[in-house]
């Protein structure tokens, strides 16, 4: 999920996948899933990624909306604000490279019956998790600088 991957072109490959395999026997492709879970936001976050932001037990390990314990759950004791995000990446057969991206996992876009090939859009319906989102969550940023013959890292925030 870190950008210097994602600013890697392609930002994944065939190594990636379980012993290289990309593509189902059918010849569509595998997607690659990652979900992480942010937790911690610095209050600029919390307002900001509002509408993206669920209500999560520390404790039990749920999101309290999946957990049936009725609205007063969500200020109960160890429950935090967390921000889902979620890494896509497969193979795209029409530009014959691999793709990925980071999005906002939640809220889940609704599914059209109209929709086209399901690998024909990555993230269809998810916002993108930018560098700027990523930075207001705490991602380190690591840029080398070459001087002389040692290259040295800083981290801007």
């Amino acid at each position: 999920m870190g950008p210097e991957r994602l600013y890697r072109r392609p930002p994944i490959d065939e190594h990636d996948f379980f012993g290289g395999r990309y593509l189902t026997d059918d010849g569509k492709p595998i997607q690659i899933r990652i979900e992480a879970l942010l937790i911690d936001l610095k209050e600029e976050a919390v307002r900001r990624f509002k509408s993206n932001l669920r209500r999560w037990n520390d404790k039990s390990g749920v999101f309290v909306d999946e957990a049936g314990e009725g609205p007063e759950a969500a200020d109960a004791e160890g429950t935090v604000w967390a921000l889902p995000v979620m890494f896509l990446g497969q193979y795209d057969r029409a530009n014959d490279d691999f793709v990925g991206n980071t999005f906002f996992a939640h809220p889940v876009p609704e599914e059209s019956e109209d929709e086209e090939e399901p690998d024909a859009r990555l993230g269809r319906g998810f916002v993108a998790f930018h560098r700027d989102h990523k930075r207001l969550c705490g991602f380190l940023f690591l840029r080398a600088l070459r001087t002389g013959r040692r290259a040295l890292s800083t981290s801007p925030i």
